[in-house]
């Protein structure tokens, strides 16, 4: 079965040039799940076209479409932190889907494994990529997967689930 992710922190690891994201999976354990540039790159038009399809006004998804604007506040909880017997995960891809009120990522292992479970709402999601996008300049990553978005069609096959590698 695959763990449903109840709280994520996420942050740039200089040392790896990934994304971690660290994860409290039900029932009470942690995972970090650690996703490389090329993944990301992959990921993230899919989730800001998505926005863009379910997002009500341009205002929605101007946070994160390369404006010079504070991100809004994340969540106050807690965040996450591994510690010594937290299982590391490098993910290798990401099946996507999405309904009319949120998507559905599910991280996957080397062998094609579906290892933890993450829905995000359509209203959180803009905070979840302003999170990301920090982790970019935290990594000195473009952030030219942003800027692009606007310019691309809407994807046919929306209601499909389809992997991301």
């Amino acid at each position: 079965m695959t763990a449903a992710i109840s709280l994520m922190t996420l942050s740039y690891d200089a040392d790896e040039d990934r994304v971690l994201f660290a994860c409290e999976v039900e029932p009470d354990g942690k995972l970090l799940l650690q996703c490389t540039r090329r993944l990301l790159n992959n990921l993230v038009p899919y989730l800001i076209r998505a926005q863009l399809n379910h997002a009500e006004g341009p205002h929605d998804v101007s946070s994160y479409c390369g404006e010079n604007r504070t991100p809004p506040k994340l969540d106050e909880r807690v965040a996450v932190i591994p510690d010594g017997s937290t299982e590391s995960l490098l993910v290798t891809s990401v099946d996507f889907s999405s309904t009319a009120n949120h998507i559905v990522l599910a991280w996957k292992d080397k062998d094609e494994v579906s290892r933890a479970r993450l829905v995000l709402t359509f209203q959180s999601l803009p905070s979840w990529l302003n999170a990301l996008q920090q982790c970019y300049v935290s990594g000195s990553w473009s952030t030219e997967v942003w800027a692009g978005v606007f310019l691309q069609e809407k994807f046919e096959s929306e209601d499909q689930p389809f992997t991301v590698h």
